[in-house]
């Protein structure tokens, strides 16, 4: 917002050694993102690729670009990305809302007023990693139980880890490779947080394809959700498979717990909306009934909030685009690349 007050719509900056352009207009974004063709290239994810490179990792939906990420969104287009083929996750879903429903009286009977939830945050990202890890590892983990497993509790604390130093470590690829014999802290940082994210994915899905090679050699038919249709499928290879579990596990937990945060503080500070929104349930669905996927059409002002608090607090400052051909932007020309 300072930048646009001060340079207008368009303005150029310095990240690293990496030059940005950056825009602040819907017409404009819309037309840079017209302009891509069917495999853009979303940002400079060198780092990224060096990392995998040395450590001898394939990459994922978010790191690949290209014809490789046109192949990786083929294959999990199929069960992630239409709202129909989401449905089959609600129950799943629904369970952990459970267990956080539970924890929220329990945390509250705790309180010396008997109604407060002091760290929301931590709580939604219990919530967040229990619900991710139920869609993407097919199995529950336990960060919402009154005495979380002991293996759950150090996979907790090195996520936490992990994605708080992962904030700070995404400026490793903005330090030049020359300047990190002098600087040495953040390329390491962000190589500590890669290892530790792949080894959280790499345990489970090792332990589904042992649990599926065992119903096999039972002779059973092997049915599941996402991770299994991967794994029986081999449309990806075993490597593709724990990179994009890696990247949809960071995509999906502190950007979910994230938003709930600020969804909660938005109708907390809104209780007429608060109201409506509870009025709609209980008018839409009654006061006991569980939601399943097809009653989400049924509540437009719960689609409300949440369009409305991601336009208030993306859960990203921007989104990255390398021009892939010579355009015209605000009367700027941007070459390619």
């Amino acid at each position: 917002q300072k930048h646009t007050q001060e340079y207008g719509k368009i303005f150029k900056s310095h990240f690293g050694p990496q030059f940005v352009v950056s825009i602040a207009d819907r017409d404009m974004v819309a037309q840079v993102l017209r302009a891509e063709g069917r495999a853009p290239q979303r940002a400079n994810m060198e780092s990224w690729q060096e990392y995998r490179d040395l450590r001898g990792r394939a990459t994922g939906l978010i790191s690949a670009e290209g014809e490789q990420w046109l192949k990786m969104r083929s294959v999990l287009r199929q069960k992630i990305l239409k709202p129909k083929d989401v449905a089959v996750y609600s129950e799943g879903v629904n369970e952990v809302i459970t267990d956080l429903i539970k924890r929220i009286h329990t945390l509250r009977s705790q309180e010396d007023d008997g109604q407060t939830v002091t760290n929301v945050n931590n709580l939604f990202f219990k919530y967040s990693m229990e619900g991710v890890a139920t869609i993407l590892y097919e199995c529950r983990l336990g960060c919402l139980e009154n005495n979380v497993p002991q293996q759950t509790v150090e996979y907790i604390e090195a996520l936490e880890l992990m994605f708080s130093m992962f904030k700070t470590t995404m400026y490793a690829g903005a330090i030049p490779r020359w300047l990190r014999p002098l600087i040495p802290k953040p390329w390491r940082e962000f190589c500590r947080s890669w290892d530790g994210l792949f080894k959280f994915s790499q345990i489970h899905v090792d332990s589904k394809l042992k649990a599926i090679q065992s119903q096999l050699d039972r002779g059973e038919e092997v049915n599941g959700g996402l991770l299994t249709y991967l794994l029986v499928s081999k449309e990806l290879t075993l490597e593709e498979v724990y990179a994009n579990m890696t990247e949809m596990l960071l995509a999906g937990v502190d950007t979910t717990s994230f938003t709930l945060s600020w969804a909660t503080y938005m109708l907390a500070k809104h209780p007429k909306v608060q109201q409506c929104v509870y009025e709609e349930i209980v008018n839409k669905l009654g006061r006991d009934q569980v939601p399943v996927a097809h009653d989400v059409p049924k509540l437009p002002l719960i689609r409300a909030v949440l369009k409305e608090t991601l336009r208030l607090y993306p859960v990203l400052p921007g989104n990255g685009r390398v021009t892939q051909k010579d355009l015209i932007v605000g009367g700027y020309l941007i070459p390619k690349g």
